[in-house]
């Protein structure tokens, strides 16, 4: 699911506001080769270890565009991501560590358009 609204302030300056929320689920079969996949018991060939496979992800986001001349476009954006869920009940020693992990990121755009037709 996915959410947005987009203010124009001016006619070359807009600020977007943006979230999203999606589930990523198995069924058995498919969540069984999966765990055994990333993170097999030790020691047992073919043993099956304790991961969820199922996950989900939430993020929201601020855009703020300003367009000071024909065919030039500066925008800033600040986006949080967050996975929750699919974490092994049972860690694994190895770096597998696949739930509650969240990102923050930022960017700057410069974005010039040739031949704009103006």
């Amino acid at each position: 699911m996915q959410a947005g609204y987009d203010h124009q302030w001016s006619r070359s300056l807009n600020t977007s506001v943006f979230a999203g929320y999606s589930i990523m689920g198995y069924d058995g079969q498919s969540a069984n080769s999966f765990a055994g996949a990333t993170c097999p018991v030790a020691g047992v060939p073919g043993g099956v270890g304790n991961c969820k496979s199922s996950w989900s992800n939430v993020g929201a986001g601020l855009r703020t565009s300003w367009a000071p001349a024909s065919g030039l476009t500066l925008s800033v954006q600040t986006m949080y991501n967050n996975v929750l869920g699919g974490a092994p009940a049972t860690r694994p020693n190895e770096a597998y560590n696949f739930a509650n992990q969240g990102v923050w990121s930022s960017y700057l755009r410069l974005d010039h358009t040739f031949n704009t037709g103006n």
